[in-house]
Formats: structure tokens, sequence, C-alpha cells
């Protein structure tokens, strides 16, 4: 029984030296990217393109606020940018009491230039369908629900 560990042993160290090897120098010096460029996907794009508009946005509104309120009311227009944004998209408006009105617009410019990409992308989708390019099976069934709610 003794010779099955001794085997056993001399098969699996040498693997766990790797991997232990391995997990040290990804801790300590972070880890290897190997050079490989993330190529850049349309929903990279998109979704980057959102979170610079959001970002955008918020510079804005804190900018407006007095200094003692900012770090606890940047999540609630947080709140209110994707709350109005699902209104948009239900074609519901969207007003909120006692919002102050330089707020307000600021999340209305944000909806407004977010819807207006929204609908590009959808028009530009449909187009692609309509010329005979190569289109995704998934893409096409979301711009006719977009196109319908447009």
């Amino acid at each position: 029984m003794w010779r099955v560990w001794l085997f056993f042993l001399r098969g699996i160290v040498p693997l766990l030296e790797r991997w232990h090897e391995n997990l040290l120098a990804r801790q300590f010096e972070g880890q290897n990217s190997k050079g490989v460029v993330k190529t850049v996907t349309e929903q990279r794009v998109k979704s980057n393109f959102d979170v610079e508009l959001r970002a955008a946005v918020m510079r804005d509104v804190v900018d407006a606020m007095p200094e003692g309120n900012r770090q606890n009311k940047s999540r609630i227009i947080l709140q209110h940018l994707s709350e109005a944004w699902r209104c948009w998209k239900a074609n519901i408006l969207w007003k909120v009491p006692g919002l102050p009105v330089l707020i307000e617009n600021m999340v209305l410019r944000y909806v407004k230039s977010k819807a207006d990409s929204w609908t590009n992308a959808t028009h530009y989708n449909g187009e692609c369908s309509r010329r005979g390019a190569t289109v995704d099976k998934t893409i096409c069934r979301k711009n006719l629900g977009r196109l319908t709610h447009l």
C-alpha cells in the first residue's frame, strides 16, 4: 500500500509545484494577458457607449450638486436614469415630483441621446436585413420588436 502512495506522490508533486508557482506568479505579478488584443465586438461598443454616456451625465449632475450631497445622491440619480430609460421604452411619461428642474433636464437629455442611439441602431439593423446582408437571427428578432415599438 505504501508503494501506491509513493508513486502517487511522485506523480502529483511536480503538478502541484507547477500549479503553485503559477498561482504565486499571478498573485504577485498580476494576470498576464499574453499581449492578446481583444476584438471590439458590437456588444462591447454598445455597452461602452452606454457606460460613457452615463458617466458623462453623472459628471454633469455631480458638478451641479452642492458639496455635501454628492455621495449619497449619486446612486439615486443613477436609479432615476435607469427608470427614465425604462419609461421611455415603455412609452410612459417619466416625472418625479420634487426633482430639481436642472437635474430633470439632464436626465431627459441622457434619455434623448440614448434613445437616438437606440433608434439609429434599429434603423441600421433593419437596413442591413433589407439589403440582404448576413444578419444574426437574434438581431432580426430584437429588431422586429424594436421596430414595432417605434
